[in-house]
């Protein structure tokens, strides 16, 4: 198993399998590679630094790990933005059951069914939602409106 970043529990992290063979810390890569190593990924897992802001911000690296067709399990509340995006297309899990994520890990590694299926939906998630065949026709109507209807 290969883990990569370098986040808030991220040296804890490194420190804990620091011994075991089986595992692989990398550090946070260059945002020129950020594309393949997304799609190196069997399971990406998403930790917000703080659970009570998960509903502020839409981290971009979510964005990068639904566009790369792979599972996404997150943690975060089902009340935020991350957690209503998740819940459609992943596995989302409390932030604080840590028990529900070592579950959730568990169960799609033994799956490839599951992240396969997941892995689609993520991927068609992103690309009817965000991508420039929506989003660019609705910042113009938005720029429109502001504008008086000019454009």
């Amino acid at each position: 198993m290969s883990f990569c970043g370098e986040g808030a529990d991220g040296g804890e992290l490194i420190k804990a399998t620091r011994d075991m063979p089986e595992y692989k810390a990398s550090s946070l890569q260059p945002v020129e590679k950020l594309n393949l190593l997304l799609n190196t990924a069997d399971i990406h897992i998403l930790m917000p630094q703080k659970a009570n802001v998960a509903d502020l911000v839409m981290p971009s690296k979510l964005l990068g790990m639904l566009a790369s067709g792979r599972a996404i399990i997150a943690t975060a509340y089902p009340d935020t933005e991350v957690g209503r995006v998740v819940r459609q297309v992943g596995i989302l899990v409390s932030p604080d059951d840590a028990s529900g994520l070592k579950n959730a890990i568990l169960d799609l590694a033994a799956s490839p069914q599951s992240r396969s299926r997941l892995g689609e939906s993520s991927r068609k998630y992103v690309c009817e939602n965000w991508g420039v065949d929506f989003i660019l026709p609705r910042f113009l109507e938005q720029l429109s409106r502001l504008i008086g209807g000019g454009i």
